[in-house]
């Protein structure tokens, strides 16, 4: 749990002099500033994250009713629920490595326009079963096969007209890093030509990790907003509870 504390103790010796509104008045300040500091991480999620289901994520970040302060309990709770932790991994920004095995299958934009596969799509990962042909190479369904570039990176190419060229291999298999790093397949002449020729296509470029494209930076967002408003929050709480004292 991440703790933010705010000074109190010039409010509370004004208080304790001039009302028992203490409680009253320390309740409403963090309540108050709780709010604002909600409202900034809201407003920071939608400006680094392109949301598909905005309202979904921008309520998990929520306070609830028995998180807030009160005359007897001075302290408020900010959460983000089990079902909104896909966030967990933006908060510093480490890479995206895989939860199981040892890759992850970075689809080609050039032919996957949506980024999200789903199961039911028979170029799904899972839906290509790759396996050793007798001649070692690793093969799948839908005539897709995998191949290795020099840096060490797996490919996965699929044949969509005829079979691949002969010597069509060894020229893949120069492609590098710079050729494949935006998933966009094959970039020199002779790996163009042998797009038109034999008919293949990239699919998915296989990596050990991926960057993390933004930092969500959930506790520095609430901690930088809660030191700037507390002092007006608290100032207008205290004049409110002189206000109403009796």
């Amino acid at each position: 749990m991440i703790q933010i504390k705010v000074d109190t103790s010039g409010a509370m010796i004004l208080l304790a002099q001039a009302t028992d509104q203490l409680p009253y008045a320390m309740s409403l300040a963090l309540n108050r500033v709780a709010n604002d500091g909600q409202k900034a991480e809201q407003a920071r999620v939608k400006s680094v994250f392109k949301l598909r289901q905005e309202t979904f994520v921008i309520r998990g970040i929520k306070i609830e009713k028995l998180d807030r302060a009160t005359k007897n309990s001075w302290s408020v709770v900010i959460s983000i629920p089990a079902t909104q932790d896909f966030l967990d991994k933006f908060e510093m920004g480490d890479p995206k490595t895989p939860r199981v095995g040892k890759w992850l299958w970075i689809p080609n934009s050039d032919v996957f326009k949506n980024k999200i596969i789903n199961r039911g799509n028979p170029l799904h990962p899972k839906n290509l079963h790759f396996q050793k042909s007798k001649g070692g190479q690793l093969q799948g369904d839908q005539r897709t096969f995998m191949l290795k570039t020099k840096a060490g990176m797996p490919l996965v190419i699929q044949r969509i007209d005829q079979k691949l060229a002969k010597g069509s291999y060894s020229i893949m298999k120069s492609m590098t890093l710079d050729n494949v790093h935006t998933g966009m397949g094959p970039r020199t002449k002779k790996q163009k030509a042998i797009h038109r020729s034999a008919g293949t296509r990239l699919l998915y470029r296989l990596v050990s990790r991926v960057p993390t494209p933004v930092r969500l930076a959930f506790v520095d967002t609430i901690t930088n907003e809660v030191m700037r408003t507390w002092p007006s929050r608290i100032e207008d709480a205290v004049s409110e509870a002189l206000r109403t004292a009796r």
